[in-house]
């Protein structure tokens, strides 16, 4: 379903190949601080729908993915982040954070304490306000916090403005030059 809302997830089904099938395309998915994060393409119980997935090797403390978004976010403004996720085994320590340059220093919480189960898809929903000097690097990272090798699979990253924002999806309500070409007046038949 297309709810007019602007996608500033890249990639975020993983649907999009790099150079080779297992990569990803440039300022669209790589890691955080460490571990590997290549594109998933193994028909089977680790792509959630589509052709891919995301997967995260992980060895230690904050190793996980980042994934560029499409465009710099507009701060004050609250979005939502949403994926599903799967892990190879159980883990509780799956943080998701919002990077307005892309580090991981200055970054805002989205969700912490997280859990990722084995054998099933989990959908991870939270919402953060974006801050600080944001650049065309912003990212989402979604990352462990503890110190064990993991590997975990992301699939169907969305992030979009929260619906609770007070604004038109259009974003044009507030262009009073614009305004008569985007709202029409509305008139029962028989009125005047």
């Amino acid at each position: 379903v297309n709810n007019n809302a602007t996608e500033y997830a890249t990639n975020g089904g993983a649907e999009t190949a790099g150079g080779s099938s297992s990569t990803f395309p440039s300022n669209t998915w790589d890691t955080t601080t460490g571990g590997t994060v290549d594109r998933w393409t193994t028909t089977g119980d680790n792509v959630a729908t589509g052709q891919a997935s995301v997967r995260v090797q992980t060895t230690t403390t904050n190793h996980g993915a980042r994934n560029r978004l499409s465009t710099t976010l507009t701060s004050g403004l609250t979005y939502t982040v949403s994926f599903a996720v799967r892990g190879a085994t159980n883990f509780s320590t799956l943080q998701i954070l919002y990077s307005p340059d892309g580090t991981t220093t200055g970054t805002t919480q989205c969700a912490t304490a997280q859990t990722v189960t084995t054998g099933q898809w989990t959908r991870i929903t939270c919402s953060f306000i974006a801050s600080g000097t944001i650049t065309s690097s912003n990212s989402i990272l979604i990352r462990q916090t503890d110190g064990v090798a993991h590997t975990f699979y992301i699939d169907n990253l969305s992030v979009n403005v929260n619906a609770s924002a007070n604004h038109a999806a259009d974003g044009s309500v507030d262009n009073s030059g614009a305004f008569a070409t985007n709202w029409t007046n509305y008139q029962p038949s028989g009125t005047a």
